[in-house]
């Protein structure tokens, strides 16, 4: 009858969104470094951004970031806990994964959108080890021998960080402690300092002293630390006939 409805016209307004187009990296600008076992600071944690069409920041787009060297772990949190997570852009069209590192050497993060441009984007970092925190007694320790003669085996000790990777280049101080004439090297020489090797390892032999089954202790500490110190006993239970 021409009579208009009740509430009408009706005026419904759509918004079309541009598509997501493209990723770039935003931080951090290049390789990092780090402490093996140890997570990356927040300039360091992989960052990426995701654009529309119209250059515009696209939210809600799920980035997955991989490890895929080194044995690290990726996640939301400051304890990351998985190889893989993946992580949805932000109003800035943002996505950040921290990063904690795994083994000593290198370590790498892929950033992956697959259905966009430029992607992957690649995260490296090098991952060193940490201050020294440990000292272990690695071999030579309650050994037997014979009198007057060199410990069948050296007295070997390894230091690490506190994630138990190898600290090469310190310093460790052995010292004979008992109150025998054991000695290394030569005789009265009863302490001796040396530098760990590559696997965080340094060894030492002792010539035992006169005294049978007299127990000997030496201690073995890291220079400079207040890491604690480690020590060894050998024993020289036999005497060796020497030949006239």
């Amino acid at each position: 009858d021409g009579t208009p409805l009740l509430g009408s016209p009706v005026t419904k307004t759509i918004t079309v969104l541009n598509p997501a187009k493209s990723v770039q990296r935003v931080s951090p600008p290049g390789d990092v470094s780090g402490t093996a076992g140890g997570l990356l600071s927040l300039d360091d944690s992989p960052t990426v951004k995701v654009l529309a069409e119209d250059d515009t920041p696209f939210q809600g787009y799920p980035v997955e970031f991989r490890v895929t060297a080194g044995n690290g772990t990726v996640g939301i949190t400051t304890t990351p806990t998985e190889q893989t997570v993946t992580i949805n852009t932000d109003a800035n069209g943002e996505a950040k994964a921290r990063w904690q590192l795994g083994d000593v050497g290198a370590n790498t993060v892929k950033a992956l959108t697959p259905d966009l441009t430029d992607t992957p984007i690649v995260f490296n970092a090098t991952a060193g080890p940490g201050v020294p925190a440990k000292l272990v007694k690695f071999s030579g320790d309650g050994q037997e021998g014979a009198v007057g003669l060199p410990t069948n085996e050296p007295f070997v000790a390894k230091v690490t960080d506190v994630n138990d990777n190898a600290i090469s280049g310190h310093d460790v101080k052995f010292m004979i402690t008992d109150p025998t004439d054991a000695y290394f090297g030569h005789l009265g020489n009863r302490d001796t300092t040396l530098t760990t090797d590559p696997e965080g390892k340094v060894s030492v032999t002792m010539t035992y002293g006169s005294e049978l089954n007299k127990v000997h202790t030496v201690t073995a500490e890291v220079v400079d630390t207040d890491v604690p110190v480690e020590t060894f006993t050998a024993t020289p239970t036999v005497r060796v006939a020497k030949s006239i």
